[in-house]
């Protein structure tokens, strides 16, 4: 399965989810607060919007408020700890997901019970454990960015270090 692909599954998913606590009062639209690398990826030209049939399906708009990370989860945590909120649906960056969040957000296993994502095996292990703290699911994964290490081998020779083996012995290597 292509990583296109997972990424239309759990965007179905978190817009099925959102869309379950709505289905006495449907509304016209959908608020997703989100960073707007997540909308491209979302609605972009190159893979098509994987929210339109689902918005076609269940008559249902999606308005997207897009903001840079730390704008972003400043809006997100005052929306939180109001008693009620126009957003719908947020973007919680990886680097958020931390215990202490959870207790602003509903759990998603009722909900994954309820109506199952359909393919969740399909996402990386890791990804869903990050977004699971005590046994509980309050993310579903819809993105990721692998973050590298690059060095420059000839300078490190030139300057008599050796490469790095693993993360752990160069991030414990005493400076000079």
């Amino acid at each position: 399965m292509t990583i296109r692909r997972s990424a239309a599954l759990l965007g179905a998913a978190w817009l099925a989810l959102s869309a379950s606590a709505y289905a006495q009062d449907k509304p016209e639209k959908l608020v997703v607060l989100a960073h707007k690398v997540h909308q491209t990826v979302a609605t972009g030209e190159q893979g098509g919007d994987i929210t339109a049939d689902w918005q076609r399906e269940n008559g249902v708009g999606v308005e997207w408020v897009t903001m840079d990370t730390g704008p972003l989860h400043e809006r997100m945590f005052r929306e939180l700890a109001l008693p009620e909120t126009s957003i719908d649906i947020a973007f919680l960056l990886n680097t958020r997901a931390v215990e202490s969040v959870t207790r602003l957000l509903e759990p998603l296993n009722a909900h994954q019970e309820a109506a199952p994502i359909e393919d969740m095996g399909d996402v990386f292990p890791g990804l869903v454990e990050a977004m699971t703290f005590d046994g509980q699911l309050y993310g579903i994964p819809f993105r990721h960015a692998s973050t590298c290490f690059h060095y420059n081998e000839r300078l490190l020779q030139a300057r008599g270090v050796e490469r790095p083996q693993t993360w752990r012995s160069w991030s414990t290597r005493p400076t000079s």
